[in-house]
C-alpha cells in the first residue's frame, strides 16, 4: 500500500523524486549544478563518489542509472571510468559505455574474538 501511494504521488508530482531524495539525503550535500539534482560529491577534482544507480523503484529514493550516466558524459565526455565497488549487485554497464571495472570482494566486519586479544 505504502509503495502504491508514493507510485501514485510520483505520477501526480515532477517534483515529488525530488523532494524525496531530499528528505532521504538528510544534511548530505547534494550535487546542483547543470540541471542535476544528484546524491554524489567530488573527492578530488577527479575522483566522484556516489551511491548505487538505480533503475525501477529504487529510482525514487536513489540516483537514476540514466541521469548518472548523463552527468558524467556531460561533465567528463569520454574521459569517465566507473569503478562497481558492490559485488552484490550489477546493472547495465553499456549505460556507462561500457567503461566500468568491477571488483568483487566481500566486506566482511567482525569484531576480535576474546582469544584474539
Amino acid at each position: 500500500r505504502f509503495l502504491r501511494i508514493i507510485i501514485l504521488l510520483n505520477t501526480r508530482s515532477r517534483y515529488f523524486n525530488s523532494a524525496l531524495r531530499r528528505l532521504i539525503s538528510a544534511d548530505r550535500r547534494r550535487y546542483h549544478q547543470d540541471g542535476f539534482d544528484l546524491d554524489l560529491t567530488y573527492v578530488y577534482r577527479h575522483i566522484v563518489a556516489t551511491s548505487w544507480p538505480s533503475e525501477s523503484v529504487e529510482s525514487l529514493y536513489r540516483n537514476h542509472i540514466d541521469t548518472v550516466a548523463a552527468f558524467l558524459d556531460h561533465s567528463h565526455g569520454a574521459n569517465y571510468w566507473v569503478y562497481n565497488l558492490c559485488s552484490e549487485r550489477s546493472y547495465d554497464e553499456s549505460k556507462f559505455h561500457d567503461r566500468v571495472t568491477r571488483y568483487l570482494f566481500c566486506l566482511l566486519y567482525t569484531s576480535p574474538s576474546p582469544r584474539d586479544s
